[in-house]
């Protein structure tokens, strides 16, 4: 599984969401898959920014 930058992922995203090229097209300019593209596309509508925050992992004592 690949790792993308989030602003990369937002690019692309903006990309599929404002123009008028399809979202296969805009998949096959940056070299990815048509789903994720898709998914990421999604995403942003759905959430804006925040959707690709990263979320933090590790929990402190009391939480465990």
């Amino acid at each position: 599984m690949n790792r993308y930058e989030v602003c990369f992922k937002l690019q692309v995203a903006k990309e599929a969401c404002k123009t008028s090229t399809s979202v296969k097209a805009v998949a096959r300019r940056h070299g990815l898959e048509f789903s994720t593209v898709r998914r990421w596309a999604a995403t942003y509508r759905l959430h804006g920014r925040q959707g690709f925050a990263r979320k933090p992992r590790s929990y402190d004592l009391q939480f465990k």
